[in-house]
């Protein structure tokens, strides 16, 4: 999947919308879009796209992390969470908050390219809420804000809402999880068939 989304000429067919073509022209990638003819200026590969870990742990080890905290941000502390896997690295979870609320997690980091998204919407009584879009032009400002409400935090002690007490929750959740998956793994068992006796 990363390899797929990180390769510029591949961007218009995941994002139709947004660009018709991309090529490479004199070492620069120039695509076709409804503004024109523009230039992408496009990030270095992520070192960590295509680690081993991400194989190996999947979805739930990385973007289950975003996707708790989301959660918690939202409905308070869990609970209880149950996990179930499916194909690949396809994992549900149901968690249950003390709040009184449950969510549910469908996470996948090699779903098919249509079907990538990262949604989380509340319902209730009053209809469905929608998470707003994520404020791609304001998120320096909003990792800057993070890091220093973290350092804060770290000097003086003062309690943060994102502090290292919420990594470890979301960390004891996952391994939970993880520890649910790994019992509910189909064991093979070897049988070893001798001579008749008699």
């Amino acid at each position: 999947m990363y390899a797929y989304a990180s390769n510029p000429a591949n961007l218009p067919a995941w994002a139709p919308g947004l660009l018709r073509s991309v090529e490479r022209v004199d070492g620069q990638w120039v695509a076709d879009s409804d503004m024109g003819r523009i230039l992408l200026d496009w990030a270095p590969d992520n070192p960590f796209g295509g680690s081993a870990w991400r194989r190996e742990r999947g979805a739930l080890w990385d973007t289950g992390p975003h996707a708790l905290s989301t959660l918690i941000g939202a409905l308070g502390p869990v609970a209880a969470v149950t996990a179930v896997a499916g194909d690949g690295d396809l994992v549900t979870l149901v968690l249950r908050h003390e709040s009184g609320p449950t969510s549910t997690v469908v996470l996948s980091q090699f779903a098919p390219p249509a079907a990538v998204s990262f949604e989380c919407t509340l319902w209730g009584d009053a209809g469905l809420a929608p998470m707003p879009q994520r404020p791609d032009d304001l998120i320096v400002d909003i990792y800057a804000t993070a890091a220093s409400e973290l350092i804060a935090s770290a000097a003086d002690g003062r309690r943060s809402d994102a502090d290292v007490r919420l990594g470890a929750a979301i960390t004891r959740l996952l391994a939970d999880a993880q520890r649910q998956i790994d019992q509910a793994r189909p064991t093979t068992a070897v049988t070893r068939l001798g001579a008749p006796t008699g």
